[in-house]
């Protein structure tokens, strides 16, 4: 009966630290989520400035990709059919007449993989410098500084906040881990003297 009493009070314990720091919690959050979110508006700002100009390019790619499968899809579904007819007689003979459609399939593909890398190439370079850029600007932005300043200062108070709570749970715990250390080593105690015994 001891240990269940001493269970429902850790579990009030614990649930009032729950409804102290909740509302501390939830509102350091959600300072940090408003003060950051001129941060990430920017940041999507570029990136689609980015996604604008490279989606050309990729619509592109992907539709030569398409053209060039459906034309060796094209090639090559004959020579399956006539693969299923001849069965193994004529395996090498095919696998020769597939080999070099294969080989030019791979050939254009990396022809296109290239050619959009090469097409990428200068928007990747200006996402890269842009990046850096914002990020230079945004060390040195005043509004950072202010929110570094703030965000301290809100952490400082939940700190402040949260303290009074956190001993009030060390003051509740100590008597249970008391308790439980005086009932474990009476155990061992007893586990001793049968051994002792024996």
């Amino acid at each position: 009966m001891r240990s269940k009493t001493a269970a429902d009070t850790l579990g009030s314990t614990v649930s009032q630290l729950q409804e102290r720091l909740g509302p501390l919690t939830r509102d350091f959050w959600d300072n940090l989520e408003k003060e950051t979110d001129w941060v990430r508006q920017e940041m999507n700002k570029d990136l689609e400035e980015v996604k604008q100009k490279v989606q050309p390019y990729l619509d592109e790619f992907q539709k030569k990709w398409k053209e060039d499968v459906e034309l060796y899809r094209q090639k090559v579904a004959p020579l399956g059919a006539e693969l299923q007819e001849s069965a193994r007689q004529k395996l090498q003979e095919l696998q020769g007449r597939l080999s070099p459609v294969a080989e030019e399939f791979r050939d254009r593909m990396r022809t296109h993989v290239d050619s959009l890398r090469t097409q990428l190439a200068p928007h990747s370079e200006q996402m890269r410098e842009s990046l850096a850029q914002r990020l230079a600007e945004l060390k040195s932005n005043p509004t950072l500084n202010e929110y570094h300043t703030r965000a301290k200062t809100h952490l400082k108070t939940l700190g402040e906040k949260a303290r009074p709570a956190l001993e009030d749970l060390r003051h509740s715990l100590m008597p249970m881990l008391e308790t439980l250390k005086t009932k474990a080593q009476s155990v061992i105690d007893k586990a001793s003297e049968t051994l002792t015994a024996q």
